[in-house]
């Protein structure tokens, strides 16, 4: 989806101007206006991180690292650090958080943290609204900057990752042709057992495996009482 599609079926957009929720109210504030709060946070959070000499590397990942940023593009802080201050982030990243910015929600989601690391979601406070930060700490040691990135600051050079080889339109072929074949097969499959009216797995009652453990009830039914109009139980069914 292009910047020009987002803008135009955002939930909290209408007319180039964004919806922000604080205070008990709901007002519409400027892309411009909120740009600037982004921008005056940004620049906050940047000299806090310029001033801890633990923190040896940091850039900018997401839209404003690629350059494409729009007025609904958060900020994602990604650092590079030393040993001793990983194992203190790690310890309680929320409060490291708190204490370098206004953060009214700040929650640590471990499963998008890099090996080692750390990961921070947050909403900070500003002076027109909410501006969403994503943080990440991984260990100086291991760390590869994205290749899609803007360098804040380096202290130590850090490696750049490289990109993923890319298919080759033969292979992106190959894959469509067997992605196409399976899922005919299978829809396929699935018609035809909607067709005879149950399931196929369903078709062969006989194939399936019994237990040895599983005892019939009175397979026959005889000198059993029923009430007037029922039918006698099937013969092979289990208590």
């Amino acid at each position: 989806m292009n910047r020009r599609t987002r803008r135009a079926t955002h939930p909290c957009v209408r007319n180039g101007r964004r919806a922000v929720f604080g205070g008990g109210e709901v007002r519409m504030v400027n892309d411009h206006v909120n740009r600037a709060d982004r921008d005056r946070l940004q620049s906050s959070l940047i000299r806090q991180l310029e001033a801890d000499d633990r923190i040896r590397a940091a850039w900018r990942a997401g839209s404003l690292g690629r350059g494409n940023a729009d007025g609904l593009s958060d900020i994602d802080l990604w650092m590079a650090v030393s040993d001793d201050l990983m194992a203190e982030v790690i310890t309680d990243p929320e409060t490291w958080v708190r204490a370098r910015c206004d953060a009214g929600l700040a929650f640590s989601i471990p499963r998008n943290a890099a090996a080692g690391g750390a990961y921070v979601f947050s909403l900070v406070r500003c002076p027109h609204g909410l501006q969403q930060v994503d943080w990440y700490w991984s260990p100086a040691t291991s760390t590869e900057r994205p290749k899609e990135s803007a360098v804040v600051f380096e202290r130590d050079p850090m490696p750049v990752a490289q990109a993923p080889p890319t298919l080759e339109d033969r292979e992106y072929r190959e894959l469509l042709v067997v992605w196409c074949r399976e899922s005919l097969g299978m829809a396929h499959s699935s018609t035809k057992g909607i067709r005879c009216g149950t399931p196929r797995r369903h078709t062969d009652q006989r194939q399936r495996p019994v237990s040895p453990l599983a005892r019939p009830t009175n397979p026959t039914g005889r000198g059993v009482r029923r009430a007037p109009g029922s039918r006698p139980r099937r013969v092979g069914s289990y208590s």
